[in-house]
């Protein structure tokens, strides 16, 4: 005959939803919840951020096709696994000089446009026959490049010439600050995901 012991049922409900009642912090014995029961899911898992060099300074195109917009605006990762996503996030400040005209703006991957063929990631005009508009752009884009060697990622822009003079897309300038306008810098980063 055993002595000494008591034991307290409470009553346990685990209802349609899956939520269940009456089992309080703790009431479980130790070893029956491990790691991997609290884990989550392994999609989504941040595997590597990788920052581009920040572009401080005007860049401007008269190009129609999309050309390179800086020199730095760009990112090189390189995939821990083929089957990783990648996250390229691009934040730009995009303007044409004439009001009649328009600006498109992509991203890259090598040479693949990652948006559409003409209009990219982003597109903008300008107010007909008044001035030039300026647009904060950012642009994100989840891409599978299915390699483990280096991606380079790089922003890339073009001016919609609706009437045919000339004029151009403006990378980073503003109207705003000293008598040539304040530069907003552009930027791009690049995250790894499983």
């Amino acid at each position: 005959m055993i002595t000494g012991l008591s034991f307290k049922i409470m009553p346990i409900t685990i209802n349609g939803s899956g939520t269940i009642t009456g089992l309080s912090v703790g009431g479980l014995p130790d070893g029956i919840v491990d790691t991997d029961t609290l884990a989550i899911s392994a999609r989504g898992k941040i595997l590597q951020i990788v920052n581009g060099t920040p572009d401080t300074n005007h860049r401007t195109s008269t190009s129609t096709s999309f050309v390179e917009a800086s020199s730095t605006c760009n990112v090189v990762i390189t995939p821990t696994s083929d089957s990783s996503k990648i996250l390229v996030v691009c934040k730009t400040q995009l303007s044409c000089n004439d009001g009649n005209d328009g600006w498109a703006a992509t991203i890259y991957r090598g040479s693949t446009n990652l948006g559409a063929t003409d209009a990219g990631l982003a597109y903008g005009n300008s107010v007909p026959d008044v001035s030039g508009t300026y647009f904060p752009v950012s642009m994100h884009y989840v891409d599978s490049p299915g390699v483990t060697s280096a991606v380079t990622y790089q922003l890339r822009v073009r001016v919609h010439d609706n009437d045919a003079d000339g004029h151009s897309v403006n990378v980073g300038s503003t109207g705003y600050g000293t008598s040539s306008g304040d530069i907003i810098s552009s930027l791009m980063y690049a995250m790894e995901f499983a």
